[in-house]
């Protein structure tokens, strides 16, 4: 019975010695380890190039000896490069596109007056939110294009036509590397004077254009 007791005092002793010892060391258990956040699966910084197409329709001012305004349509198709940069959700960056187009229309007002284009570029900025594959955005920029009009039996002019581009659109990673998108532009150029000759005319030209693109991502 004194040996039981004993060896029960040496072992709680041995305990008591172990606890103070831990203490007088400052020994504190580890921390659970803290996990950052997953990178998200999609990362939309970087370079891409691409092609698109889509469906153009213009609106013409004129008023020359008479006044009145017409519309004219027609598809365009091209390339288009950007860079994006990504902080969190949030995506910024810079897009440049140009296209062939085959955009016309034609009045009857006296006369038979038609306008066409052929190109038509833009330099705009991007600014979006990201859900992962899925980016929606809104742009804006410069907007540059072609416009030839004319008179029948009395002369034809062309100008290169300046104005800014205002638009939104969504898109979508469909594999790591290639994503696509749809996107809606108005397009002002303002008024510009077309000279046929015997009189001159002064044309305001609008544009709207709705558009599908492919981009691969670098």
């Amino acid at each position: 019975m004194r040996t039981s007791l004993l060896l029960a005092g040496v072992a709680l002793a041995g305990f008591v010695s172990v606890a103070q010892a831990a203490d007088l060391t400052g020994y504190e258990p580890a921390p659970a380890p803290v996990l950052a956040p997953a990178a998200p699966a999609f990362d939309w910084s970087g370079l891409y190039i691409g092609v698109h197409g889509g469906y153009a329709w213009s609106d013409i001012d004129y008023d020359s000896l008479t006044s009145g305004s017409f519309d004219a349509d027609g598809l365009f198709g091209g390339v288009q490069a950007g860079y994006n940069f990504q902080n969190g959700p949030f995506v910024i960056g810079a897009e440049f596109d140009f296209s062939l187009s085959d955009v016309s229309g034609d009045t009857f007002d006296g006369g038979t007056i038609s306008t066409s284009s052929d190109w038509g570029a833009t330099a705009r900025l991007r600014a979006g939110y990201a859900f992962d594959r899925f980016l929606v955005y809104g742009t804006g920029g410069l907007a540059v294009s072609d416009a030839s009009a004319s008179v029948e039996g009395v002369g034809s002019d062309d100008k290169t036509l300046v104005g800014w581009a205002l638009g939104a659109g969504v898109e979508a990673f469909v594999t790591q590397k290639v994503s696509l998108k749809v996107e809606y532009l108005h397009l002002d150029y303002g008024s510009e004077t077309f000279d046929f000759g015997p009189f001159e005319s002064d044309n305001d030209v609008s544009a709207d254009i709705v558009r599908a693109g492919l981009n691969f991502h670098f």
